[in-house]
């Protein structure tokens, strides 16, 4: 097995991790990029490390923005009060970042990582709305790269009609219809090739 110099306590998994991330962020931030870290979400509401290095004050210190991966899937059966998380992710999500936020860590700091997998676009459109109900930027994750347009598309309200009467006027339903769009036959690698001629 692996031996290691330093002995398996809280204090120096934390250094450790915190050591690293603070020389990257010196490197990285001299050639002008900002540096994130990737944390599991329930860092948000563990006050250890959750034995591994993860603390959330001293990581939100020490990088320019915290990633938080709050996915409801990952979270174990009664977390929140819900039997099944991953079937509650508005307000999951909601509440795992609510609780980064009352921890002191800056709103400008948290960028979670939201889940693009295992839901539908509506769930996944619940995702977004939590994070964007704290004013939160976030980043989509989907483990196969598969990205439905429908995350992002939001059909207006009757209420957002309201304000334009010509809309409403002139396309009547059909604005608030719900619509799929796919991408059929793309090929996004020549499309990213092209665009960076």
């Amino acid at each position: 097995g692996l031996i290691y110099e330093d002995e398996n306590i809280i204090e120096n998994r934390v250094e450790n991790i915190n050591s690293f991330l603070t020389s990257s962020k010196d490197i990285l931030n001299g050639m002008g990029c900002l540096v994130s870290a990737d944390i599991f979400g329930y860092v948000l509401q563990n006050k250890s490390d959750s034995g591994i290095g993860q603390h959330l004050e001293t990581i939100a210190e020490t990088v320019d923005f915290l990633s938080p991966m709050v996915y409801p899937s990952q979270y174990s059966k009664g977390s929140f009060g819900y039997h099944y998380p991953n079937d509650f992710p508005y307000e999951v999500v909601s509440a795992a970042l609510q609780d980064g936020l009352i921890r002191g860590v800056e709103e400008e700091k948290i960028r979670p990582f939201l889940q693009g997998f295992w839901h539908s676009s509506k769930e996944v459109q619940l995702n977004i709305k939590a994070a964007e109900n704290k004013n939160l930027d976030w980043i989509i994750w989907n483990n196969s790269s598969q990205y439905e347009v429908e995350f992002f598309i939001n059909n207006p309200s009757k209420f957002d009609l309201s304000f334009h009467k010509d809309w409403l006027d002139n396309y009547s339903e059909s604005l608030i219809e719900d619509k799929v769009f796919k991408y059929l036959d793309i090929s996004f690698s020549e499309i990213a090739r092209l665009s960076r001629r």
